[in-house]
């Protein structure tokens, strides 16, 4: 099992919402922290600048391609001097639809974006790795990416019918391969999730352990599976993740076991199976040790906001 692939499908992007601005002259936005968002932009045109709240800025320039995974408050202007103004005070809706901004006539910036609603993000060692904004440089994208981008563009300008469906789709893709290309640039001793896809030994033992899931694994065991003794695999899993190998699994069995919970109508007991507990009592113990709630409220919690 592909440990990357792995979390990558345990979460859901879902309500997506595109938009697209053309903005001239003196303008600037500010949007606000969504913490369960996923945000990105495709500028195309005249450069613009993007500020994360609390941080620096980053020149976007032609065909420039961002993402900002955990929807960090932000704001997008011409230059760094220009005063950005509240999303809201120009557009009761925030970002979505067509929004003109600015002088009449004059060099334009284009801003294409998209909005997903993200669930089951909390806990996944991916997402909660990942820094608040990927920036994908035109010279580092490659053609078929900026094929993407370019359809994207083409069915977000006409919108023919399914056009909606069909930006979800290619925005996906923008986001996964960001997201791609942002770890192959990461250096080895990254001290979390992403660092270890980097480091082939440890990226075995993500592997392992999201491939069999369900087995009562031993620090031994996992060690000796992957060629190492067991006090390095300790050592360098600690290092890297914060805490050992066993509790890492655990935390995953409680992540599946919660999807499974909001997404299925299984039985606690085949889910306690399904994640690789033999008792019920302990797993209704790790459960709500990582959640706050015990399986059935955490249920019923999701059925309510559903």
């Amino acid at each position: 099992m592909d440990a990357f692939a792995d979390t990558l499908r345990s979460l859901r992007l879902l309500d997506f919402k595109p938009g697209l601005s053309e903005r001239r002259g003196s303008w600037g936005t500010k949007y606000p922290q969504n913490a369960w968002d996923v945000i990105f932009y495709a500028i195309q045109g005249e450069p613009c600048w993007l500020t994360l709240e609390g941080g620096g800025s980053i020149e976007l320039t032609d065909n420039s391609i961002c993402i900002l995974p955990h929807g960090t408050a932000h704001s997008l202007r011409d230059s760094v001097e220009t005063e950005a103004q509240p999303i809201r005070h120009l557009r009761p809706d925030g970002y979505f639809g067509l929004m003109k901004y600015g002088q009449i006539g004059g060099p334009c910036t284009r801003v294409y974006l998209g909005r997903f609603r993200l669930e089951h993000a909390r806990g996944n060692p991916l997402w909660d790795a990942l820094p608040p904004l990927i920036h994908l440089h035109p010279s580092e994208t490659p053609t078929w990416l900026e094929t993407l981008f370019f359809w994207f563009q083409e069915e977000l300008t006409q919108q023919q019918t399914g056009y909606a469906s069909v930006c979800s789709r290619i925005g996906e893709l923008l986001i996964i391969q960001s997201i791609r290309m942002y770890v192959a640039g990461l250096a080895e001793d990254e001290p979390n999730f992403l660092g270890a896809m980097r480091d082939p030994q440890l990226l075995r033992v993500l592997n392992l352990l999201h491939d069999q899931t369900d087995r009562a694994w031993t620090v031994q065991e996992i060690a000796e599976e992957v060629g190492m003794s067991r006090s390095r695999l300790a050592e360098r899993f600690a290092a890297c993740f914060g805490q050992g190998p066993i509790h890492y699994l655990t935390r995953w069995r409680m992540k599946q076991a919660a999807i499974l919970l909001s997404e299925t109508d299984l039985k606690i007991s085949e889910i306690v199976e399904t994640v690789g507990y033999q008792s019920e009592p302990s797993f209704n113990i790790a459960f709500k040790r990582q959640f706050g709630l015990p399986p059935g409220r955490y249920r019923r919690s999701c059925d309510s906001r559903s």
